[in-house]
């Protein structure tokens, strides 16, 4: 970011930033730790952290250049609505996305979710992706 350029807001995670449930989970010894709401998993060398509360949830990670996030809604009949990605431009190209991406869809799968690619990244990612196709809601 330029020092006379604002810095992007996401009100949607701002307020569920608010919101987070003070519940701590964790498992040691599992590469997730203990933290207020928040649950975070190493997968390889990036390490990520979830939370929800309220059927609204999202996956983050710190990136040298800020935090790059995954925002998602559960909507009825039980599917993961996947909303938006960010990533600071100067993390780009990384593949801290797609982690981010990869984390929630093994997740949902875990939970026997579908999943419902609003974002245009993430629906990008499942046409990539046919071991993915039973997951997408229809």
């Amino acid at each position: 970011m330029t020092p006379n350029t604002p810095e992007p807001t996401n009100s949607e995670s701002e307020r569920f930033e608010a919101e987070k449930s003070p519940r701590a989970m964790s498992a040691a010894g599992n590469g997730m730790s203990k933290a207020a709401g928040v649950r975070t998993k190493k997968t390889g060398a990036i390490t990520i952290a979830h939370a929800e509360k309220s059927r609204r949830g999202r996956y983050w990670t710190n990136t040298s250049a800020g935090e790059a996030e995954l925002v998602y809604t559960l909507g009825a009949g039980d599917s993961m609505i996947i909303k938006s990605t960010f990533v600071p431009i100067e993390a780009r190209g990384g593949g801290v996305a797609l982690a981010l991406v990869k984390q929630a869809v093994k997740d949902a799968k875990e939970r026997g979710l579908k999943v419902d690619p609003v974002c245009p990244y993430v629906g990008r990612l499942f046409d990539r992706h046919p071991e993915w196709r039973e997951l997408r809601a229809p």
